[in-house]
């Protein structure tokens, strides 16, 4: 029993962390989202000079972001039909607010194709994560 009770807490902190994450990256301004990109890439031994990230690949982050969040989030507190219908619409709802903020962070700009790339990384996210506890855990 302690064993199931620790595994949920800490599908739970992995989903809230997740979240956290996600609002960080797709709020903050432009010029310190640079200086993280970098870093990261310096980090892995790779020295990338650019102007930015491109639309394929920022859509690409967007999508993999909520994939990220609808996976943890759906294992972490999704047990029937009706929970992930909430939890779809909630990360939905996040996504187009990360857009709205993102008309105010300076060096950043709204795009409805960045939040269809969320909502796809939600759906392809919570249809695995689905799959995997109905197989799975069988819940």
């Amino acid at each position: 029993m302690r064993t199931l009770l620790n595994e949920r807490l800490g599908l739970k902190l992995c989903a809230l962390s997740s979240l956290c994450f996600t609002l960080l990256v797709l709020v903050l301004p432009g010029d310190q989202l640079d200086q993280l990109s970098n870093s990261f890439w310096q980090l892995l031994g790779r020295d990338l000079q650019h102007d930015g990230p491109g639309i394929l690949n920022d859509k690409l982050v967007h999508g993999l972001l909520f994939f990220c969040c609808a996976i943890s989030n759906v294992l972490a507190w999704v047990e029937d039909a009706f929970g992930l219908w909430v939890t779809l619409i909630a990360l939905a709802v996040l996504g187009a607010t990360t857009e709205i903020l993102q008309y105010f962070a300076p060096g950043r700009s709204m795009s409805a194709l960045d939040w269809l790339a969320d909502l796809v990384g939600v759906v392809f996210g919570a249809l695995l994560a689905r799959r995997l506890q109905l197989r799975v855990i069988g819940r």
